[in-house]
């Protein structure tokens, strides 16, 4: 059963008790043949129960108010943790309903109560003005006094059920209390879950701030990088662009020196051939170091002793050479003179003082000779004493000291960075 149906019959067996109440004293005057005085105090006592009732409906209303505050706490409590409160919030919205059909029904009942009482007071009225009535009122009566027992009976039955209903709602408000208790420790959980949030919250929010400066000095960092990358980049590009020139260039240079060196080769292929006897007898040494072409011819063919006078086979020799010189463009023919360790005699040093006057005088006598027989211009031919000092042999042998004193005919590029020394 609903727990409300206890208060229900409360009320009903307490509207119940007072009517019988009322009808037991009524009976009891007109048992006792009731006149004016008594019919007062009867009087008095349905005003008394009458305050009763009004006194009960009071009760009744505040127990109204007092179910709708349970109602809207407990609506307030559902809105705070609707699982938990659900059932409570259904068990008041029942027991309210109950409360408000007992109420109609007491109403209801009360209402009745007040007619028959008013019916009541009429018979008494009627019976002091007619005693003819006084037998059907005084068998009205008796008819009472046993309702009346029955309802004092009623009443204990009631008093009893009223007991349990105060019990019942001193319970309901226990858990109400249990529930707003329940609810304000939510409320607080939840106070400190929040603050627990906000402030593990914050600790991100500060977390991820950090994060972001350090992000922001990486891409600070990084847009350097790409900057410096970027200049590396374009540095690369130039270079590549320079590479690429150089390259270029690097094989026009060597189309150029393949072609310089097949010139060169077919020059030394003809110089040889011109000069297989010489070569044969080891008088002239033709050699080809990288790009440059060597022709070393021994001093006795050139020169007689202590002189810069060609000798004729030595001239011989020279226009062999001059005729099959062909230097590549930008070339430079070198004429190198070039003695022993032995010093001059005293007979010749008034013409030439050292070695190195008389390596240069060698130089430029041949060196005019190749210019006279050549079409070589003067500008590309130079001269150079160097003595004693590049030796190619032992000095300290007779075979040696002969290989030494040499003319050399260095043909190649400049060996001054493009600057060509003067002719002699």
């Amino acid at each position: 059963m609903p727990e409300n149906t206890p208060r229900s019959s409360f009320l009903s067996i307490t509207i119940i008790v007072i009517l019988l109440l009322a009808a037991a004293v009524l009976g009891f005057f007109y048992i006792s043949a009731p006149s004016k005085s008594q019919l007062a105090e009867a009087n008095r006592t349905i005003a008394d129960l009458s305050g009763q009732l009004d006194q009960m409906q009071a009760d009744l209303e505040r127990m109204r108010s007092e179910t709708e505050t349970s109602k809207a706490d407990l609506e307030r409590l559902m809105a705070e943790n609707s699982r938990r409160q659900s059932q409570i919030q259904s068990e008041a919205e029942q027991a309210l309903a109950t409360c408000r059909e007992q109420l109609e029904q007491t109403e209801t009942r009360l209402r009745d109560a007040q007619q028959r009482i008013a019916a009541l007071e009429a018979s008494a009225a009627n019976a002091t003005d007619d005693a003819a009535d006084n037998a059907a009122v005084n068998a009205t009566l008796q008819a009472s006094q046993a309702e009346l027992d029955a309802c004092r009976q009623a009443a204990d039955n009631a008093t009893t059920a009223l007991d349990q209903a105060r019990s019942e709602i001193a319970s309901l408000r226990a858990q109400l209390d249990a529930a707003r208790a329940q609810s304000t420790a939510s409320a607080g959980n939840a106070t400190q879950e929040e603050d627990a949030a906000m402030q593990e919250c914050s600790q991100e929010k500060t977390a991820l701030q950090q994060n972001v400066g350090a992000l922001q000095s990486e891409k600070d960092a990084m847009a350097g990088r790409i900057a410096t990358l970027q200049q590396e980049k374009q540095d690369a590009a130039d270079q590549l662009v320079a590479c690429q020139e150089a390259r270029t260039e690097a094989a026009q240079g060597r189309s150029e020196l393949q072609s310089t060196l097949r010139d060169m080769k077919s020059e030394y292929q003809n110089l040889v051939d011109s000069l297989r006897k010489e070569i044969d007898e080891k008088s002239v040494v033709i050699e080809q170091i990288e790009d440059r072409l060597s022709i070393n011819i021994l001093g006795e063919i050139l020169f007689s002793l202590g002189s810069r006078r060609l000798r004729p086979e030595g001239r011989q020799l020279l226009e062999s050479i001059a005729q099959n010189l062909s230097p590549a463009p930008g070339d430079v023919v070198y004429v190198i003179g070039h003695t022993d360790t032995v010093p001059i005699g005293e007979q010749f040093r008034e013409i030439f003082p050292s070695n190195w006057d008389l390596s240069a005088a060698r130089a430029a006598s041949v060196a005019r000779f190749i210019l006279a027989k050549s079409e070589l211009a003067p500008e590309r031919v130079a001269v150079m004493g160097m003595a004693e000092n590049h030796p190619i042999a032992d000095n300290d042998t007779a075979e040696g000291r002969a290989k030494n004193r040499r003319v050399e005919i260095l043909i190649g590029p400049a060996l001054y960075g493009g600057a060509q020394p003067a002719a002699g």
